[in-house]
């Protein structure tokens, strides 16, 4: 489950979601991203959906991986026939490209415990 509200961002499971801040830029990515919109002039993530598919990548999943220094981590995991490549992100575009490429979005589970909220 994927939510923005405002610059607020709510990423969960079941009634367990991380809830983090983002700068309206992102956010509103993130959004066109769930209604599967493309704006006037693609942005920054569009570009690179459109570049990994043109080349044949794919984005096999994004995973919210990690918190350090007060901040949320990602990883972008991509493959080509044989190879992998993680790739570390900011969350917010790691989710807003994983929407536009239709990959799924996992959250750490150790992460979703320790750093989760309650929103039922």
């Amino acid at each position: 489950m994927i939510r923005v509200v405002g610059t607020t961002v709510v990423l969960g499971h079941n009634c367990t979601a991380i809830v983090a801040q983002t700068s309206e830029e992102r956010a509103r990515s993130i959004e066109l991203g769930l209604k599967k919109k493309i704006e006037v002039r693609p942005n920054s993530h569009d570009i690179f959906v459109d570049v990994i598919k043109y080349y044949n990548i794919t984005l096999e999943s994004v995973t919210l991986d990690r918190f350090e220094n007060n901040i949320y981590n990602a990883t972008l995991h991509l493959s080509k026939n044989n190879l992998k490549l993680n790739l570390d992100s900011k969350p917010s575009d790691a989710i807003a490209i994983a929407l536009r490429a239709k990959s799924p979005i996992y959250i750490n589970k150790t992460l979703l415990k320790l750093y989760g909220k309650n929103i039922c």
